[in-house]
Protein backbone atom coordinates (compact mmCIF):
# COMPACT_ATOMS: atom_id res chain seq x y z
CA UNK A 1 0.00 0.00 0.00
CA UNK A 2 1.27 3.55 -0.81
CA UNK A 3 1.27 5.74 1.95
CA UNK A 4 1.74 9.30 0.38
CA UNK A 5 2.22 11.12 3.81
CA UNK A 6 5.06 8.90 4.48
CA UNK A 7 6.25 9.73 0.96
CA UNK A 8 5.74 13.22 1.54
CA UNK A 9 7.83 13.09 4.84
CA UNK A 10 10.44 11.39 2.99
CA UNK A 11 11.13 14.14 0.32
CA UNK A 12 10.36 16.46 3.10
CA UNK A 13 13.30 15.14 4.88
CA UNK A 14 15.51 15.01 2.05
CA UNK A 15 15.44 18.87 0.86
CA UNK A 16 16.66 20.08 4.16
CA UNK A 17 20.11 17.99 3.27
CA UNK A 18 19.64 18.47 -0.44
CA UNK A 19 20.73 21.58 -2.50
CA UNK A 20 19.30 19.87 -5.79
CA UNK A 21 15.52 21.23 -6.61
CA UNK A 22 13.24 19.64 -8.77
CA UNK A 23 12.45 21.74 -12.15
CA UNK A 24 10.55 19.45 -14.19
CA UNK A 25 8.32 16.80 -13.82
CA UNK A 26 7.28 14.22 -17.12
CA UNK A 27 9.95 15.89 -18.99
CA UNK A 28 9.29 15.05 -22.66
CA UNK A 29 11.85 13.67 -24.62
CA UNK A 30 10.92 14.45 -28.28
CA UNK A 31 11.08 16.52 -31.24
CA UNK A 32 8.14 18.53 -30.03
CA UNK A 33 9.25 18.47 -26.09
CA UNK A 34 12.01 20.50 -24.13
CA UNK A 35 14.81 17.71 -24.95
CA UNK A 36 15.37 16.36 -28.24
CA UNK A 37 15.28 12.77 -29.13
CA UNK A 38 18.38 10.97 -28.30
CA UNK A 39 19.54 9.98 -32.01
CA UNK A 40 22.02 7.01 -32.61
CA UNK A 41 23.96 6.36 -36.09
CA UNK A 42 23.48 3.39 -37.61
CA UNK A 43 26.24 1.16 -39.62
CA UNK A 44 23.72 1.17 -42.48
CA UNK A 45 23.19 4.64 -42.43
CA UNK A 46 19.92 5.05 -40.38
CA UNK A 47 19.64 7.07 -37.34
CA UNK A 48 17.94 5.94 -34.36
CA UNK A 49 16.19 7.92 -32.61
CA UNK A 50 15.15 7.38 -28.63
CA UNK A 51 12.17 9.50 -27.11
CA UNK A 52 10.48 8.97 -23.56
CA UNK A 53 9.30 10.87 -20.57
CA UNK A 54 11.40 11.52 -17.56
CA UNK A 55 9.47 11.15 -14.07
CA UNK A 56 11.27 14.08 -12.72
CA UNK A 57 14.31 16.70 -13.24
CA UNK A 58 16.55 17.88 -10.21
CA UNK A 59 19.21 20.74 -10.81
CA UNK A 60 21.71 22.75 -8.93
CA UNK A 61 23.72 24.89 -10.12
CA UNK A 62 26.83 25.92 -8.87
CA UNK A 63 29.32 27.84 -10.67
CA UNK A 64 27.97 29.04 -13.53
CA UNK A 65 26.90 24.75 -14.23
CA UNK A 66 24.25 22.73 -14.16
CA UNK A 67 24.38 18.99 -12.04
CA UNK A 68 21.71 17.23 -13.34
CA UNK A 69 19.82 14.23 -11.62
CA UNK A 70 16.94 12.10 -12.93
CA UNK A 71 14.03 10.22 -10.37
CA UNK A 72 12.13 7.78 -11.69
CA UNK A 73 9.27 6.67 -8.94
CA UNK A 74 8.86 2.81 -8.67
CA UNK A 75 7.35 0.62 -5.74
CA UNK A 76 10.22 -1.42 -5.77
CA UNK A 77 13.43 -0.98 -8.21
CA UNK A 78 16.91 -1.41 -7.74
CA UNK A 79 20.00 -0.86 -10.12
CA UNK A 80 23.06 -3.08 -10.91
CA UNK A 81 25.69 -1.75 -13.16
CA UNK A 82 26.49 -4.64 -14.51
CA UNK A 83 22.92 -5.64 -15.70
CA UNK A 84 23.58 -2.72 -17.84
CA UNK A 85 26.63 -4.56 -19.99
CA UNK A 86 23.30 -7.06 -20.64
CA UNK A 87 20.79 -4.20 -21.91
CA UNK A 88 19.16 -4.78 -19.08
CA UNK A 89 17.98 -1.38 -17.23
CA UNK A 90 19.31 1.43 -19.32
CA UNK A 91 15.82 3.79 -19.63
CA UNK A 92 16.94 6.20 -17.07
CA UNK A 93 20.67 6.37 -18.67
CA UNK A 94 19.20 6.73 -21.69
CA UNK A 95 17.60 9.65 -20.51
CA UNK A 96 20.33 10.73 -18.39
CA UNK A 97 22.60 10.77 -21.75
CA UNK A 98 19.85 12.73 -23.64
CA UNK A 99 19.96 15.71 -21.44
CA UNK A 100 23.63 15.55 -21.81
CA UNK A 101 23.32 15.09 -25.00
CA UNK A 102 20.30 17.63 -25.90
CA UNK A 103 19.74 19.50 -22.95
CA UNK A 104 22.26 22.51 -23.08
CA UNK A 105 20.10 25.03 -24.63
CA UNK A 106 17.63 24.24 -22.09
CA UNK A 107 19.32 23.92 -18.95
CA UNK A 108 22.94 25.05 -19.84
CA UNK A 109 26.16 24.06 -19.14
CA UNK A 110 25.11 20.41 -17.79
CA UNK A 111 27.14 18.46 -15.27
CA UNK A 112 25.32 14.52 -15.42
CA UNK A 113 25.19 13.79 -11.72
CA UNK A 114 22.99 10.60 -11.40
CA UNK A 115 20.36 8.42 -11.91
CA UNK A 116 17.95 7.16 -9.06
CA UNK A 117 15.16 5.39 -7.92
CA UNK A 118 12.47 6.35 -5.43
CA UNK A 119 10.57 3.97 -3.74
CA UNK A 120 7.01 4.69 -3.12
CA UNK A 121 6.43 1.90 -0.97
CA UNK A 122 5.94 3.04 3.21
CA UNK A 123 8.75 0.79 4.81
CA UNK A 124 7.99 -0.88 7.73
CA UNK A 125 10.13 -0.20 11.17
CA UNK A 126 10.49 -2.16 14.00
CA UNK A 127 8.23 -1.50 16.86
CA UNK A 128 9.45 -4.39 18.76
CA UNK A 129 11.09 -2.13 21.27
CA UNK A 130 8.18 0.43 23.03
CA UNK A 131 10.50 2.47 24.02
CA UNK A 132 11.52 3.66 20.14
CA UNK A 133 10.55 7.44 19.59
CA UNK A 134 9.52 8.70 16.71
CA UNK A 135 12.28 10.28 15.52
CA UNK A 136 14.16 6.89 15.71
CA UNK A 137 11.11 5.21 14.04
CA UNK A 138 11.30 7.78 11.43
CA UNK A 139 15.56 6.93 10.76
CA UNK A 140 14.84 3.18 10.35
CA UNK A 141 12.02 4.01 7.66
CA UNK A 142 14.62 5.97 6.08
CA UNK A 143 17.58 3.60 5.88
CA UNK A 144 15.14 1.12 4.97
CA UNK A 145 13.54 3.30 1.54
CA UNK A 146 17.39 4.93 0.49
CA UNK A 147 17.37 5.60 -3.46
CA UNK A 148 18.93 3.25 -5.72
CA UNK A 149 21.10 4.40 -8.74
CA UNK A 150 23.94 5.54 -9.47
CA UNK A 151 25.82 8.77 -8.63
CA UNK A 152 28.34 11.30 -10.17
CA UNK A 153 32.42 10.43 -7.88
CA UNK A 154 32.30 14.10 -6.92
CA UNK A 155 32.07 15.16 -3.51
CA UNK A 156 30.49 18.26 -4.90
CA UNK A 157 27.35 16.34 -6.28
CA UNK A 158 27.62 13.99 -3.20
CA UNK A 159 27.41 16.71 -0.64
CA UNK A 160 25.18 18.10 -3.03
CA UNK A 161 22.77 15.50 -2.47
CA UNK A 162 23.16 14.93 0.77
CA UNK A 163 25.05 17.94 2.91
CA UNK A 164 25.62 15.52 5.48
CA UNK A 165 27.74 13.24 3.55
CA UNK A 166 26.47 10.02 5.13
CA UNK A 167 23.81 8.72 2.63
CA UNK A 168 21.15 8.81 4.14
CA UNK A 169 18.59 9.15 1.04
CA UNK A 170 21.43 8.36 -1.99
CA UNK A 171 23.19 5.52 -2.58
CA UNK A 172 27.26 7.70 -2.04
CA UNK A 173 28.63 8.78 1.20
CA UNK A 174 31.64 10.83 1.86
CA UNK A 175 33.84 10.97 4.67
CA UNK A 176 37.18 12.95 5.72
CA UNK A 177 39.12 9.43 3.83
CA UNK A 178 36.75 8.06 1.39
CA UNK A 179 34.22 8.17 -1.35
CA UNK A 180 31.67 5.20 -1.08
CA UNK A 181 28.62 3.44 -2.66
CA UNK A 182 27.14 3.14 -6.24
CA UNK A 183 29.73 6.11 -7.47
CA UNK A 184 31.14 6.22 -11.12
CA UNK A 185 33.54 8.80 -12.30
CA UNK A 186 32.60 11.30 -15.24
CA UNK A 187 35.29 9.51 -17.15
CA UNK A 188 33.49 5.82 -16.39
CA UNK A 189 30.03 7.69 -17.43
CA UNK A 190 31.43 8.56 -20.99
CA UNK A 191 32.49 4.64 -21.52
CA UNK A 192 28.83 3.45 -20.06
CA UNK A 193 27.56 5.95 -22.63
CA UNK A 194 29.41 4.05 -25.40
CA UNK A 195 28.71 0.65 -24.33
CA UNK A 196 24.84 1.48 -23.48
CA UNK A 197 24.64 3.66 -27.45
CA UNK A 198 26.81 0.36 -29.15
CA UNK A 199 23.96 -2.05 -27.36
CA UNK A 200 21.37 0.00 -28.36
CA UNK A 201 22.47 -0.32 -32.23
CA UNK A 202 22.87 -3.72 -32.02
CA UNK A 203 19.23 -3.90 -31.19
CA UNK A 204 18.19 -1.94 -33.42
CA UNK A 205 19.94 -3.31 -36.81
CA UNK A 206 18.51 -6.72 -34.89
CA UNK A 207 15.15 -6.02 -34.93
CA UNK A 208 15.46 -4.08 -38.00
CA UNK A 209 16.24 -7.61 -39.59
CA UNK A 210 13.64 -9.29 -37.81
CA UNK A 211 15.79 -11.30 -35.38
CA UNK A 212 14.10 -11.29 -32.27
CA UNK A 213 15.09 -14.62 -30.35
CA UNK A 214 12.52 -15.71 -27.78
CA UNK A 215 15.68 -16.40 -24.82
CA UNK A 216 14.77 -14.38 -21.93
CA UNK A 217 15.89 -13.49 -18.68
CA UNK A 218 15.18 -15.17 -15.64
CA UNK A 219 11.69 -14.19 -13.87
CA UNK A 220 11.03 -11.95 -17.01
CA UNK A 221 8.06 -13.90 -18.24
CA UNK A 222 6.41 -14.13 -15.14
CA UNK A 223 4.00 -11.06 -15.44
CA UNK A 224 4.33 -10.45 -19.38
CA UNK A 225 0.80 -10.60 -21.30
CA UNK A 226 2.66 -11.79 -24.49
CA UNK A 227 3.85 -14.98 -23.66
CA UNK A 228 1.35 -16.18 -26.17
CA UNK A 229 2.68 -14.46 -28.91
CA UNK A 230 6.66 -15.72 -28.36
CA UNK A 231 5.87 -19.46 -27.69
CA UNK A 232 8.46 -19.17 -24.93
CA UNK A 233 7.23 -21.62 -21.96
CA UNK A 234 9.08 -23.05 -18.65
CA UNK A 235 12.02 -24.93 -19.60
CA UNK A 236 12.93 -23.59 -22.47
CA UNK A 237 16.39 -22.03 -22.57
CA UNK A 238 17.07 -18.53 -20.76
CA UNK A 239 19.68 -15.44 -21.26
CA UNK A 240 22.92 -15.80 -19.11
CA UNK A 241 23.45 -12.59 -17.17
CA UNK A 242 26.40 -12.40 -15.87
CA UNK A 243 26.46 -10.47 -12.68
CA UNK A 244 29.44 -8.69 -10.77
CA UNK A 245 29.42 -6.19 -7.81
CA UNK A 246 29.80 -2.50 -8.38
CA UNK A 247 33.77 -2.35 -7.56
CA UNK A 248 34.07 -5.18 -10.53
CA UNK A 249 31.72 -3.70 -13.53
CA UNK A 250 33.48 0.11 -12.32
CA UNK A 251 36.98 -2.35 -13.27
CA UNK A 252 35.58 -3.75 -16.86
CA UNK A 253 34.31 -0.09 -17.63
CA UNK A 254 38.35 1.10 -16.98
CA UNK A 255 39.14 -1.09 -19.71
CA UNK A 256 36.93 -0.52 -22.13
CA UNK A 257 38.29 1.72 -24.73
CA UNK A 258 36.54 5.34 -25.11
CA UNK A 259 36.00 5.76 -28.61
CA UNK A 260 35.84 9.06 -30.47
CA UNK A 261 31.54 9.46 -30.20
CA UNK A 262 31.79 9.14 -26.65
CA UNK A 263 31.11 12.33 -24.68
CA UNK A 264 34.05 14.15 -23.48
CA UNK A 265 32.81 15.48 -20.26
Amino acid sequence: VIELNEVFSRMIAESFVSSFRPVDFELKIDNDGKIMPYEIKLSDGKVLKIKGYVDRVDKMELDGKSYIRIIDYKLSKGFKLSDVFSGINMQMLIYLFSIWQNGGSYYGEIVPSGILYYSANAPVANKNNREVTDEEILKAKLKKSKMKGLILNDSVVITGMDSTGEGVFIPANISKSSVGGNIISLEQLGKLKNKVDNLLKEIALSLKDGIIDAVPISNACDYCDYKSVCGWEKGMALRDVPSFNHKESLAILDEMEAENDGMDG
